[in-house]
């Protein structure tokens, strides 16, 4: 948690700082205080189109973000490429948001029903399509900042919000295999249970 904030609140500075040393030329025509507002804004404008595009995601039928869907499928190659990435060094350090769709893992009454897994899978398909959706959404905040500002501020934050959407995104795609053999795992075992 502790690093996800200080990416978001370090990159925000360090695209306030840059805009009022690098880009003083530039930017005279603005204000430090206006440079330093311009640039706070950006995190609202930021998490505000990423909370739209994740409500307007969260309300589509469940069906299409299901375990049975192929699509939603991560082959080895995808998980080889995680882990050349090194994701395993950094995947414990970014933030867990199921808090704000009312599933955690870390609150679980029973974390071996195939229920409780065909849940998870669902719930990190519907993540995997809103940190997906971020990375691109951000570019959104682009038009509302005068032109100039584009290359200083508007951009750069359209891009750190990416960043920060492509990680989470990449953690859930890495963890479906895991979870699929879970899921399959699970439903074995209360097949087991059933006939017993």
């Amino acid at each position: 948690m502790l690093f996800y904030i200080i990416c978001i609140f370090g990159g925000d500075a360090a695209i306030i700082t840059l805009s009022l040393l690098a880009g003083k030329e530039e930017l005279s025509s603005y204000s430090n205080t206006y440079l330093i507002v311009a640039g706070l804004l950006l995190i609202a404008a930021c998490l505000l189109v990423d909370g739209v595009s994740a409500f307007l995601i969260r309300s589509l039928p469940e069906k299409w973000f299901s375990y049975k869907v192929k699509f939603h499928k991560v082959g080895k190659k995808e998980c080889k490429f995680y882990e050349k990435a090194g994701i395993k060094l950094w995947k414990d350090h970014i933030i867990e948001l199921g808090m704000f769709t009312a599933f955690s893992k870390k609150h679980v009454s029973n974390p071996d029903s195939p229920e409780y897994i065909e849940r998870f899978i669902l719930e990190s398909n519907y993540g995997v399509w809103i940190h997906f959706a971020g990375i691109f959404i951000g570019l959104l905040i682009i038009p509302f900042y005068p032109e100039d500002l584009l290359l200083w501020m508007s951009l750069p934050a359209a891009v750190i919000n990416g960043i920060m959407n492509l990680f989470p995104m990449m953690i859930l795609r890495y963890n479906l295999p895991r979870l699929e053999r879970m899921r399959v795992l699970a439903e074995k075992k209360a097949l087991r249970a059933q006939k017993i």
